[in-house]
């Protein structure tokens, strides 16, 4: 699987994760929930001006969906995250998003897998918080 080159790469993969989340199968739900329980690499956005969080693993490939996420679970590559901080920058720490990440997880309902996390956060065009209208 090709690694993402650039931010709109990024933004139609959070999407997809994002539909899945949301709006998905129970097939499609089943997945988001158990890629965002366990991500220890995260890209934070916003919809609708609430912190919304989608995997590193699942982001990090070109056009990625359940099905070759799936087929793919056991190829994560050294190179992911460094494709990722090309286009969104250094991944960091931070208590505040992890404050953030636990309530995103207790709205949807899930168990917070604990362990360290970093995030990337992702901008818009204008430098302002990736914030999508879904």
């Amino acid at each position: 699987m090709q690694l993402v080159k650039n931010k709109q790469d990024l933004i139609d993969n959070i999407i997809t994760f994002e539909t899945y989340l949301s709006k998905g199968s129970p097939e499609e739900i089943e997945f988001a929930r158990n890629h965002i329980h366990l991500g220890k690499w995260l890209c934070v956005y916003k919809v609708n001006g609430e912190n919304h969080f989608a995997p590193g693993d699942f982001v990090a490939f070109v056009k990625n969906n359940m099905k070759s996420a799936l087929a793919n679970a056991n190829k994560e590559t050294k190179d992911t995250r460094p494709a990722i901080d090309k286009i969104a920058g250094n991944s960091f720490e931070n208590k505040t998003i992890e404050i953030k990440y636990k309530e995103f997880l207790d709205s949807l309902k899930i168990k917070i897998n604990e362990g360290p996390r970093k995030y990337w956060r992702l901008r818009d065009v204008r430098g302002k918080y990736l914030d999508l209208d879904l």
